[in-house]
């Protein structure tokens, strides 16, 4: 840290010139700063970084919402079996193959696995 580069180079200078009180005050700032506020950037940065892979594992196990016995559940996408009836809303991510039997105004987006530039219909 450049920083503590010149608080040292201030701290040594300060002994240099026989200033005691400077020195130690230039030496308490750098133990303080290298001690208490590093550990507590590291803190906060530990933690967005959990609070960013939680949100990236929620994103990345994706959910389905099936009609089972007649009952309307949100299951885990790989627990998706055939005979499930997948209800699927605006924007939703279908995870498995699946058979369509009532369809209005579809719009597929297979840009990530074609390439194109504009949605198939």
């Amino acid at each position: 840290n450049a920083l503590i580069l010149i608080l040292v180079g201030a701290m040594a200078l300060s002994f240099g010139v026989q200033d005691w009180i400077e020195g130690g005050v230039i030496a308490a700032i750098i133990v303080l700063n290298t001690t208490l506020f590093s550990n507590s950037v590291g803190f906060f940065q530990e933690y967005r970084a959990e609070k960013t892979m939680s949100s990236l594992r929620k994103l990345s196990s994706p959910t389905a919402f099936v009609i089972r016995d007649g009952e309307s559940m949100a299951i885990a996408a790989k627990d998706v079996v055939p005979g499930d009836l997948l209800l699927i809303k605006t924007g939703d991510v279908i995870s498995a193959d699946i058979r369509l039997t009532t369809i209005s105004n579809l719009e597929v987006s297979e840009q990530l696995l074609t390439g194109e530039s504009i949605p198939g219909t």
